[in-house]
């Protein structure tokens, strides 16, 4: 490590002098300061860089006495003021303006070095606000005794006497008076010089209590720079060996300053160190903080050693090694990123893994869990982590350049605005501020889902955490014989329910407590397997009763509080038998004490061993204390939706397997106006996960046909749920919503909303249907239609149009009977102009589906005319809402016509002819922008745009005015011939 040092320091070192190249052993020994003299410059250089270690040493770095107070915190080279070589700035709030002379006698003339330097003075003194800058005079040994000795004892005494103090009252001895005589005579000519009046007495006392001679002996082996390199080792990098190294580098970035006029603070300091490969220690002050935070770390990975990442087993507890983690830990280095999975898919496992593999290679990591600190402010998070400054500095400053680790654990626990405010705060300042740290963070899949600021915080891809596979189950099921029993034993749907890492450890925990594999072989769900671990580890035996109500009175507390742990003490208080209760939940692992600063089981704060328990739980004891159960609760605490939202989850799903009509009520008292939205949300969600058949709402489907108007909210609600899930392999099955959207059609006008959204989702997922699902599809469709069509024009006719023809071949007579009632005379007028792009726009799949009335639908478009110049509106957005005419629209379905009529050609050339011979028997001309006929061209780029403008190529663009007449057949025939067919 020495001999490594060592080639260390001296590249570095060499690096600098060729960069920066300093002559240690330059004889010049000029009195003069900045750039004017080698000697001077170099002086100045070593002057900042001994004040750039007081800054990267802070509070271990002591102040000078008499000079400044606080630490230095930093340091400016050739600043443009008066007093220019260097400012020095402490966190205190005193400026120092040093004019840096290697060697400097009592001179008394005008040239001399020192009335050159109180001309400074006094420029600097009389600038607006700085006259409580302190005037330092600082050199060398070197200097004069008259200077270095008596001006600095006759200026300290001056300093040290009260105000107002004669120069006898000083005491000086005659040298000092001589000293003190040829200052005062330098510093009145300039006052006079500058002001154009001679200082007063009280005015030249001032100046002279600013200034300042110091003796800072920092050349080549001198006492300042040993005592800077001693510093050095001491406070500021981590290998003494590379001291002298860091000396130089700090040495060249102050003549960089210097050059730029420049400042530099502590993160530029220990930049420039870290970028040439210096390694930095945590600083002084921060020292304490950053074993508070490694201590945090240490004992979380200790605490979910033994718990969440293994799996209970009769000889110990197996670990399983996860390949979704391969890799992840030197991803870290590179990138920060998010873990999803669902719940209970082992996300915190893989932080664990990520977490142990960094501290091993001695990265400062720290390890913190969401649940378990109640935090919901910066200052909170700082006291709670019991640190002595902002977590954010206390991470800047652990090892300074090394690349941290931030690992923050289920982000989905903080469930108040306040508290996901935090964590989104500190990893958004952590990526804008700490450039050497990285975040891993954990969340579950629904919650980032519902987060636009999380993902936009982690830009790169998240990895994605699953349940375990056949080698991973295996690693369990081989050293547990009768885990493995349950598994081969089980069906597909249970084995899979097994896969997940949270129901495997539940699953083995009960078979620990003696329940036999066939005893859990009728396990179909979590609920299932959370029921019996409930009964099991709770309920049943001596006590259980009392472990119920202990669980009950933590669910109350931390709903009450908002946070997912509670201290001890609030359990324990005033209850003498609490404690032997708590400690046989803490022995059955349904309790665990949280990460904390101190405290332990008996005071510190409790928490579920996994966050599912505590949802479980306070859907189970805190929900059902209330007689009206969770209405009642959600009416009391309308805010609890965002906090319990698992727990809500969890209560509807215990309610759905109640059967039907519990759920029904429960869920329309939920629908209630007076309810949270949330609440019918979540409903909602839970119908479109679990719903398999239409027997599952039938009370819900009887209350929408007699126009109740809670039911019909939350129908629409499920069908909205459904229409998000439409294309997610999750959902149990498709088809039921095909089913459920028919039974509405038989009262559309009851159930509009609902029906609508679910048969436009449904319909083009047709083909993936059963028979019996495309056959309700497609007649939920028509009659939907049928409704709307007696009802004044809205968009979701043309909407319910598309699908008639998206599901026309459940009933292709059917349809082309309902889809003909379009072209007739009568609604041709009405709402031609409306709902015939629908048709006109499909007669690809027409030709696919209901050929019979493509001929039909040409001749009765083609020969209609829309005279009215009525304004209409494209679009429904109320922003940048395009106006359109009655005519105009219309005259967009008859370009769409004329746009597909090369399809008609290809299909059947006999149709296409009789749609020709049909229209040369009338002799209306077709009104039509002469780009359509050729003397412009249909690329036009002006034309291009305007139909982009409203969504599709085929309609015509607004605005667009009717410049000229053209038979319908010559139409056809010219665009048929544009498209390479001769209709001839």
């Amino acid at each position: 490590m020495d001999r490594l040092a060592t080639e260390i320091e001296s590249t570095l070192r060499v690096k600098q002098i060729e960069e920066w190249p300093v002559d240690e052993n330059s004889s010049a020994r000029s009195d003069a300061g900045g750039s004017a003299g080698a000697g001077g410059f170099d002086f100045q250089d070593r002057v900042a860089a001994w004040f750039a270690v007081a800054i990267l040493a802070s509070e271990a770095a002591a102040p000078v006495q008499d000079l400044w107070t606080g630490a230095v915190e930093q340091v400016a080279c050739e600043t443009g003021e008066p007093v220019d070589d260097c400012r020095v700035h402490t966190t205190d709030g005193i400026t120092l303006a040093l004019q840096a002379k290697r060697s400097i006698t009592l001179g008394s003339t005008k040239t001399s070095e020192l009335a050159k330097t109180v001309r400074q003075f006094v420029a600097q003194y009389l600038l607006p606000e700085h006259d409580d800058d302190r005037l330092v005079l600082v050199t060398t040994s070197e200097a004069s005794g008259a200077v270095r000795n008596d001006l600095e004892q006759a200026l300290r005494r001056l300093r040290n006497s009260p105000v107002g103090s004669d120069i006898a009252a000083l005491q000086l001895n005659e040298k000092q008076v001589s000293a003190h005589k040829a200052f005062t005579t330098h510093v009145a000519r300039e006052w006079e010089q500058q002001r154009g009046t001679a200082p007063s007495a009280s005015e030249l006392e001032g100046f002279l209590r600013q200034c300042y001679v110091w003796i800072l002996d920092v050349e080549l082996g001198g006492a300042a720079e040993v005592g800077a390199l001693d510093r050095l080792r001491a406070s500021v990098i981590a290998e003494a060996g590379q001291a002298t190294a860091a000396w130089n580098i700090l040495l060249s970035t102050c003549r960089q300053l210097a050059i730029n006029h420049g400042e530099a603070g502590l993160e530029q300091l220990q930049e420039s160190l870290t970028v040439s490969g210096v390694t930095l220690a945590t600083l002084l002050n921060f020292r304490a903080d950053v074993v508070r935070l490694t201590h945090v770390t240490d004992k979380s990975i200790e605490q979910l050693s033994s718990g969440l990442t293994t799996v209970p087993a009769p000889q110990r507890a197996v670990s399983i090694s996860r390949s979704s983690a391969s890799g992840l830990a030197e991803r870290s280095l590179a990138e920060s990123f998010l873990v999803v999975g669902g719940p209970g898919t082992g996300k915190t496992v893989i932080l664990h893994e990520i977490a142990s593999t960094a501290r091993d290679a001695q990265r400062p990591v720290l390890f913190l869990q969401v649940g378990s600190l109640a935090a919901t402010s910066a200052g909170n998070l700082q006291s709670e982590l019991g640190l002595q400054h902002p977590l954010l500095d206390v991470l800047a400053q652990w090892s300074p350049g090394e690349a941290g680790l931030l690992v923050i654990d289920a982000l989905d626990a903080a469930r108040t605005d306040a508290s996901s405010g935090l964590w989104r705060s500190i990893i958004k300042d952590v990526g804008r501020q700490l450039p050497h740290w990285r975040v891993v963070a954990s969340i579950r899949t629904w919650d980032l889902s519902h987060s636009p600021q999380l993902r936009t915080a982690f830009p790169a891809a998240p990895a994605e955490v699953d349940d375990l596979d056949d080698e991973e189950v295996a690693q369990v099921s081989s050293i547990f014989p009768e885990l493995g029993d349950l598994i081969d034993n089980s069906d597909d749907h249970q084995r899979h329910l097994l896969r997940n890492p949270f129901n495997l450890r539940l699953a083995a925990e009960l078979l620990q407590d003696g329940v036999s594999p066939a005893g859990l072989a009728g396990v179909g769900s979590r609920l299932d397997l959370l029921s019996r671990y409930w009964q099991s580890r709770i309920s049943e035996g001596q006590d259980g009763s009392a472990r119920e109500a202990l669980l009950a009175k933590l669910c109350a507390n931390a709903v009450r509080e908002r946070r997912l742990t509670v201290p001890a003490q609030q359990i324990l208080s005033g209850d003498t038998a609490a404690a032997a209760v708590l400690q046989s939940l803490l022995s059955r692992s349904v309790l665990t004490s949280a990460p904390s600063i101190a405290g332990g089981p008996s005071r510190g704060p409790l928490q579920f061993a996994h966050h599912v328990l505590f949802d479980y739980a306070v859907a189970l004891e805190h929900f059902e204390a209330f007689s009206g159960g969770l209405p009642e609760c959600l009416q009391e605490d309308p805010d609890l939706l965002l906090f319990a939202r698992p727990s809500i989850d969890m209560y509807l799903d215990m309610a759905w397997n109640q059967g039907p009509a519990m759920f029904c009520e429960l869920v329309l008292q939920l629908s209630d106006p007076g309810m949270s939205p949330m609440a019918m949300t979540a409903a909602a969600e839970v119908m479109a996960r679990n719903t398999r058949s239409t027997a599952d709402l039938e009370p819900l489907l009887n209350a929408t046909s007699n126009a109740i108007p809670a039911a019909q909210r939350l129908l629409q609600a499920a069908a909205i749920a459904v229409s998000l899930r439409i294309a997610d392999p999750s959902l149990p099955g498709t088809g039921v919503w095909a089913a459920i959207s028919e039974r509405l059609s038989h009262h559309p006008a009851a159930t509009l909303q609902a029906l609508g959204e679910l048969v436009r989702k449904l319909a083009p997922q047709y083909q993936a249907l059963l028979p019996e699902h495309q056959r309700a599809c497609g007649l939920a469709a028509r009659r939907l239609m049928e409704y709307l069509w007696g009802q004044p024009p809205v968009s979701g006719a043309r909407l319910a149009i598309t699908a008639v023809i998206q599901t026309a071949a459940s009933d292709p007579a059917a349809t082309e009977a309902l889809l003909r009632q379009a072209i007739t005379p009568k609604q041709l007028s009405e709402r031609g102009y409306h709902d015939l792009f629908a048709l006109t726009d499909s007669i690809e799949r027409l030709i696919d589906q209901v050929p019979g009335i493509v001929e039909d639908l040409y001749v009765a478009v083609l020969n209609h005319k829309e005279t009215s110049s009525e304004a209409t509106r494209m679009g429904s957005g109320a922003v940048l809402t395009l106006q359109s005419t009655r005519q105009q629209d219309f005259d967009s379905s008859k370009y769409s016509l004329v746009q597909s009529f090369p399809d008609v050609l290809r299909w059947n050339i006999s149709v296409a002819l009789s749609i020709l011979s049909r229209l040369s028997l009338t002799e209306r001309p077709v009104r039509y922008p002469r780009c359509m006929y050729g003397r412009q061209p249909r690329t036009n780029p002006l034309w291009s745009a305007g139909a982009r403008t409203v969504g599709h190529s085929r309609r015509l663009p607004p605005g667009r005015t009717v410049q000229s007449m053209q038979h319908p057949i010559t139409l056809l025939v010219r665009e048929a011939s544009q498209q390479g067919h001769d209709p001839a």
